[in-house]
């Protein structure tokens, strides 16, 4: 994996990345779990917790790094990055599970369900989507691996900046009406839906 992102890179360098990504590898596990989770409890209409948990996924760390970073270095980023995502699944779980045990819903996944397949089929879009955009980032990656050291960083700052206004104004509004948009089009309230869909754009058009 690392020759295929950073083709580029010196074999010492190649030889850390190595070493720091089987470190970092289980985070996709813990990242994929609580993103199943925020979108659950936000399905059931509760957004306090899943807000609450990339706090505490950023707050450890920051705390493993301020411990362990003069001595370990990005080790120290990389265990810090594993707790994290892995502090993020678990501080929803509770109570998404009080949830489900209130509602009656059982926690549990079978492929066979049709509303399972239906997710999946509508899903189909966003994973095209997503696909585009990792190709986009592994290209700029394959290239910022032959220059100076740092290029890499460099890039994935720059776009942590640009998309700062999209993260903290439209993802907020729009992750609070979707659950609603959904409840209204599964009762074909079209007028209600307009209604929904453009109070969101207008809060957003008035807060950028």
């Amino acid at each position: 994996l690392v020759r295929l992102v950073a083709p580029n890179f010196t074999p010492d360098a190649a030889a850390a990345a190595v070493y720091l990504s089987r470190i970092i590898f289980p985070v996709i596990f813990f990242m994929s779990l609580g993103a199943v989770f925020t979108v659950t409890l936000q399905s059931l209409q509760h957004f306090t917790v899943p807000a609450l948990a990339p706090l505490a996924m950023n707050a450890a760390i920051i705390a493993v790094v301020a411990l362990g970073g003069s001595r370990y270095g990005g080790v120290s980023l990389a265990f810090g990055t594993l707790l994290g995502m892995g502090l993020q699944a678990a501080i929803q779980l509770p109570q998404l599970l009080r949830l489900m045990r209130q509602r009656g819903i059982p926690f549990a996944l079978k492929a066979a369900d049709p509303q399972v397949r239906e997710v999946g089929r509508l899903s189909l879009p966003v994973v095209g989507r997503t696909l585009v955009m990792q190709a986009y980032t592994l290209v700029e990656r394959m290239l910022a691996s032959g220059l100076a050291a740092g290029s890499i960083a460099s890039l994935n700052f720059a776009n942590k900046l640009m998309q700062l206004p999209y993260g903290v104004f439209a993802t907020a509004v729009t992750t609070a009406i979707f659950p609603t948009l959904s409840e209204q089009a599964a009762r074909d309230a079209k007028e209600e839906m307009a209604g929904t869909l453009l109070h969101g754009v207008r809060t957003v058009a008035l807060i950028i």
